[in-house]
């Protein structure tokens, strides 16, 4: 009896696992795959150093897929690899506004507006705002990690 329950037990759990799989695929549908075959081409070009070649890649998956983060990511990659450094600019702004975690285009952005000559008295600022963004990153860390750390002390 106990050997049976344990066996449907574990079919349950197996089960389980395959159905949410399949309905956590169709809530998903449209959203950004890093394993697209195009996302796993452009990342390799990135990767290598062939920018030129990326760019069609990205721009066409920046189409598909407008409000990933990680595509702005490696648009801003690109542009910076191709020395544009108003794209890069504007890319690396997008990735801000979409990302979880904007603290990684710091010092990337500030770099692309010091290389634009109209803007040199800006990166200042830029430099400023990045370092904002990891202050809150890293107040952020700490609240959340406190509590562990004062149950810590006290066992």
């Amino acid at each position: 009896m106990r050997r049976t329950f344990l066996l449907v037990l574990l079919l349950a759990i197996y089960l389980a696992s395959h159905v949410r799989s399949l309905v956590g695929g169709v809530l998903r549908r449209g959203e950004f795959d890093p394993f697209l075959p195009a996302a796993r081409a452009l990342e390799q070009r990135v990767g290598e150093g062939r920018f030129a070649d990326a760019l069609p890649l990205a721009r066409e998956l920046e189409r598909t897929y407008p409000r990933d983060a990680q595509v702005a990511f490696w648009r801003a990659r690109v542009h910076h690899g191709l020395n544009d450094s108003r794209s890069e600019a504007a890319a690396w702004e997008r990735y801000i506004a979409l990302s979880s975690a904007p603290e990684e285009a710091c010092p990337a952005l500030a770099e692309a507006y010091a290389t634009l000559e109209r803007l040199l008295p800006k990166p200042l600022a830029h430099y400023e705002r990045a370092l904002d963004e990891l202050n809150t990153a890293l107040a952020h860390a700490v609240d959340e990690l406190a509590p562990a750390a004062e149950e810590a002390i006290r066992s």
